[in-house]
């Protein structure tokens, strides 16, 4: 859900990588406030999913995909808490926490079945 332009984080990506190995962004694009920041600076944000989400070999994106209007979704939502909280002690990649991926090119992201 970061408030981010897409194309300063993809240079801020590979140093992002670096100090944290495996990185995993996860995005809805029923983000008012991310909404509102990309009309108000007319330029995609990295937070928002659906068929704008952020993709890129250097991370795992995925796309909450539930209508949920708040920006703390992260925190709120217990699939999502779920899958963080799995992530960060097991260390599993998406497609070993059960999420399903889906091709966008150049590359794809994931979501749940």
């Amino acid at each position: 859900m970061p408030d981010i332009p897409t194309d300063e984080f993809c240079y801020m990506l590979d140093d992002i990588q670096r100090s944290a190995g495996r990185v995993t962004l996860y995005a809805s694009r029923w983000d008012l406030a991310l909404r509102a920041s990309q009309v108000l600076n007319q330029h995609p944000r990295v937070g928002m999913g659906g068929e704008g989400i952020f993709v890129d070999s250097r991370l795992e994106s995925i796309n909450v995909g539930a209508a949920w209007s708040v920006h703390g979704y992260v925190f709120e939502t217990e699939r999502v808490l779920n899958d963080m909280v799995t992530l960060l002690f097991q260390d599993v990649g998406a497609e070993g926490r059960g999420l399903q991926r889906r091709r966008k090119a150049p590359w794809h992201y994931w979501e749940w079945p």
